[in-house]
């Protein structure tokens, strides 16, 4: 039986992303088409998106109104404004060899300096007026957020991350950053919330003196403010575009209040209750429950945990358990001593979680593409057969890899679904290990976390997006930044986000609608060529030197912008489909990464 509810979600979110997408667009076109009609222009065409017409029809006021090819935007045909027919879907030339608007654009009376600057500005305006619209109406409503996500204060900063498939020292953790830290400033910027740090900090265009990405950040300690100099590490945010972004690794702060207890477990053993807020292990202050993790891994016998209960606080000694959260795997390691591939086990004995003797499909779960023998394998991969014979067992596969490592071996791969098999040489200095089940020191207590609405000031949201904004053109235009034009998102990009947001709460999408147009505002009001800030440029340059400035030249401009335009919205395009197909594909090892974590954690003898 088909799955209605996802039909109506899907058509649900489809719908939200060609209103509020669409309508920043044609809001913008509204705009110049009102403003043109209030001064008295000649109106040609009113078309959303470029190039060829895919319908149109006339309006009794003579303007041809049509929806066209390319969803990248739209125009309004001024021909007293600028000729822009032939770039953006005219017809050609009619009779005496010019096109309509060319020769309207001739022969129409010329318009005020005024006119030029009131007509281009207002697509900029109306987008604005957009913006306060649905701005006040999140200020009204409210928009549903993480508590934890709304600070600005450090939750955990972890000793090490991974970078690029290998594990690096954390940036922010040998700076010196450490819980309970407040982030004031990221490069002189006050982030609104932990979100906002990321952003400021991806988008930072610092270097050291050795050439190194460096941030710096202001913090607040103990009521003392001081700086300190940050250098991000790369991270690979997406497999097919190689997108990689600035990071420092930290997390935020969040609740610590219990929401649950686990049978058997030693905080139930020790007399912690639901209601009760963690708030010292150790002595040590604890903002997170990542941090409580951390500072368990080398607990040898007991914890001193510390509960706030009633107002009152509560000393608990409590010895955490060891729990496995992670199944065993079975690397193979190069010549050089770096780990290939690891393979797991998909046994579907829930039991055998941990037995590497369990019999079940092997699977290609990790894959250091850059060694040539593997360029082929990919991630989810089944192991068939090794040397000819088959492999169900990680014991066997770390056995037969190690006895044959003086030889050449042939690994036979295929699809999860048993399609497109493809055989890989081993060379004979393979070798393998069998890495144990990964685990972690457990008090057995579960953490909610806290949402709330908020419901933020309309100059507030105009704010936190226009300082969003600028950010991203200055990593866009610097060569220090490590952003670039692929980064960018198009159509495509911003209508994901928006079916995404849809799925979730309405409000995300007004949220995210706010900044998409006032990203519209301030990108059109650019004085680049074609753009309506082009328009100003060239108004303003004619005003100042008394003269009009040569057809030939304005023409020429706007066709060489046009036309890198055009291509940018197509390199843009390009990644944005590479984009959807790598999130598409790490959406697809989902039950991969599923398989490989212990989902059935629990406290029994």
């Amino acid at each position: 039986m088909p799955d209605f509810s996802s039909i109506f979600e899907s058509a649900f979110g489809v719908a939200v992303m060609i209103v509020f997408f669409g309508g920043s667009i044609f809001v913008h076109e509204l705009g110049h088409f009102l403003a043109a009609k209030w001064r008295g222009l000649k109106v040609l065409k009113f078309s959303i998106g470029f190039g060829p017409k895919i319908c149109s029809w006339k309006g009794r006021d003579g303007c041809e109104y049509r929806i066209s090819l390319l969803p990248f935007g739209g125009y309004v045909a001024l021909p007293q404004l600028a000729d822009m027919g032939r770039l953006e879907g005219g017809e050609g030339k009619g009779a005496g060899g010019m096109g309509e608007e060319e020769r309207l654009a001739r022969t129409l009376p010329e318009i005020s300096y005024f006119d030029k600057m009131v007509v281009s500005a207002a697509g900029a305006f109306f987008n604005l007026l957009f913006a306060l619209v649905l701005a006040a109406i999140i200020w009204i409503v409210g928009i549903p957020a993480s508590v934890s996500l709304n600070s600005t204060q450090v939750g955990f900063v972890p000793e090490e991350i991974v970078s690029d498939n290998e594990t690096v020292k954390c940036p922010a953790y040998l700076a010196g950053i450490r819980e309970g830290d407040k982030i004031l400033e990221v490069d002189s910027v006050k982030p609104e919330n932990f979100s906002n740090i990321a952003e400021l900090v991806a988008m930072g265009t610092g270097r050291s003196e050795d050439g190194k990405p460096q941030v710096r950040i202001k913090i607040e300690r103990g009521g003392k403010i001081f700086d300190v100099d940050v250098n991000p590490v790369l991270v690979k945010t997406n497999p097919k575009t190689g997108d990689e972004i600035r990071m420092i690794g930290i997390y935020p702060v969040t609740s610590m209040k219990v929401a649950a207890v686990m049978k058997g477990s030693p905080a139930e053993k020790a007399g912690i209750r639901a209601g009760d807020v963690v708030s010292k292990v150790n002595g040590v202050n604890v903002y997170s429950n990542n941090q409580v993790g951390a500072l368990l891994k080398n607990v040898e016998k007991e914890a001193v945990v510390e509960v706030l209960r009633g107002g009152n606080v509560e000393i608990l000694k409590i010895a955490p358990k060891k729990v496995f959260i992670t199944k065993p795997l079975c690397n193979l390691f190069a010549s050089d001593g770096k780990k290939a591939v690891s393979f797991l086990s998909l046994s579907s004995d829930k039991s055998k979680n941990l037995d590497v003797h369990a019999n079940g499909s092997i699977a290609l779960f990790w894959v250091n593409g850059n060694l040539d023998f593997l360029e082929n394998a990919k991630q989810g991969d089944i192991l068939l057969q090794l040397n000819g014979v088959e492999i169900q067992k990680l014991s066997v596969l770390n056995e037969r890899i190690n006895v044959s490592s003086n030889v050449y071996s042939k690994m036979l791969l295929s699809n999860p679904d048993g399609t497109n098999m493809r055989e890989i040489t081993l060379p004979p200095s393979t070798s393998s290990e069998i890495e144990a089940a990964g685990f972690k020191m457990l008090l057995g207590y579960e953490i909610k976390e806290e949402r709330a609405v908020l419901h933020p000031g309309i100059a507030e949201q105009f704010k936190e997006n226009i300082v969003r904004t600028w950010g991203a053109l200055k990593g866009l235009v610097s060569p220090s930044s490590d952003i670039g034009l692929k980064h960018l998102s198009g159509p495509v990009g911003i209508g994901r986000v928006m079916y995404r947001f849809s799925l979730v709460d309405i409000t995300l999408v007004l949220s995210f609608a706010v900044l998409v147009n006032i990203n519209l505002a301030i990108l059109n009001l650019l004085p680049i060529p074609v753009l309506d800030g082009g328009h100003m440029l060239f108004a303003t340059i004619s005003k100042l030197m008394r003269k009009k400035i040569p057809e030939g030249i304005v023409a020429g401009l706007q066709g060489i912008f046009m036309l890198l335009f055009v291509f940018l919205m197509f390199y843009v395009f390009y990644f944005d489909i590479m984009r959807w197909s790598g999130d598409n594909s790490e959406e697809a090892l989902e039950n991969l990464y599923r398989a490989y974590y212990v989902n059935d954690v629990n406290f029994k003898e």
